[in-house]
């Protein structure tokens, strides 16, 4: 089994804008056109750091440097506290994730996990 431990982060400050305007699926999912218009839509869209331009090893290094430029710039900030992120979702056709809080707790009961609301309700 797995053990698994927070670890600092890495996320957008209120400076870089509206987030709908930021975020990007997976980079798996993201044709060239669809890059584009993520690009399109802000100099800080997180395309610009999973799917950069030009061909490797450049557009590794491009990345590199435009994330230190933007932790520098505060566009992004390093959180304060080690945290736990959950990835829900399957990324098949019709398939929807709702995060407007986190509201999770994860025990094991009899060698399962069990996914529940802070206050024990199933999800």
């Amino acid at each position: 089994m797995a053990t698994i431990y927070p670890t600092a982060s890495i996320h957008y400050t209120k400076s870089a804008g509206d987030p709908s305007q930021l975020l990007a699926p997976p980079y798996d999912v993201i044709d060239d056109d669809a890059a584009r218009t993520l690009r399109d839509l802000s100099p800080y869209n997180a395309v610009r750091l999973i799917l950069p331009e030009g061909k490797a090893p450049d557009r590794y290094q491009l990345a590199a440097s435009r994330l230190r430029r933007w932790l520098t710039e505060g566009v992004l900030a390093r959180s304060d506290k080690d945290a736990l992120y959950l990835e829900a979702g399957d990324r098949s056709e019709g398939d929807e994730v709702d995060y407007p809080d986190i509201d999770l707790r994860v025990r094991f009961v009899d060698g399962q996990r069990l996914y529940v609301h802070k206050d024990d309700t199933p999800y």
